[in-house]
C-alpha cells in the first residue's frame, strides 16, 4: 500500500513541444522516490508503447512542479492536475538541468490517448499534481 504523492506546480510552459528528433529514452527504473522539496518536470507523450527502457519522440512539456507529500511514484500510477486526470506514469529520463544528478523527468501517458498541453488544461502556478498508487487504495 502507498499513499499518494502531490506536488504543487512552480513554473508551467504554454505550447513546449519536443524537439528532438532521436527523441528520448527512458531509463530502465519503474518505482521512483520523490522526497519533500524537491523538484521535477512533466512531459506527457501519446505514444502507445512509451515504458522504461524505451524511446519517445513525439511529447510536450507541462512544467515542474514541488514535492509536498513525499512517497513512491511507479509506473502506471495515474497523475492528475488540477484536480484533472492527465494519464499515467510511463518512465522517467534523467535531466541535467536539474540540480541533483539523480532527479528526473517524468513521462506520462496521455489519458484518452491524447497529448494535452497546460493551455488546454487551464493550469496555473501553485496548482496541485496528484500521482495516485494503481495497486492498492490509499484510505
Amino acid at each position: 500500500m502507498r499513499r499518494p504523492v502531490t506536488g504543487e506546480m512552480l513554473n508551467i510552459y504554454y505550447n513546449v513541444k519536443s524537439k528532438k528528433k532521436e527523441g528520448t529514452r527512458l531509463i530502465g527504473v519503474v518505482p521512483r522516490a520523490l522526497y519533500k522539496g524537491e523538484i521535477y518536470e512533466i512531459f506527457i507523450t501519446d505514444e502507445k508503447d512509451a515504458k522504461p527502457d524505451g524511446l519517445i519522440t513525439n511529447y510536450v512539456i507541462l512544467g515542474h512542479f514541488e514535492v509536498k507529500d513525499a512517497g513512491l511514484i511507479r509506473t502506471g500510477d495515474k497523475v492528475s492536475v488540477a484536480n484533472k486526470e492527465v494519464g499515467k506514469i510511463v518512465g522517467y529520463a534523467p535531466c541535467k538541468v536539474l540540480r541533483a544528478p539523480e532527479q528526473a523527468i517524468i513521462h506520462i501517458f496521455a489519458t484518452n490517448d491524447k497529448i494535452v498541453t497546460s493551455q488546454d488544461l487551464n493550469l496555473k502556478l501553485g496548482d496541485q499534481i496528484t500521482f495516485t498508487p494503481i495497486d492498492t487504495e490509499y484510505k
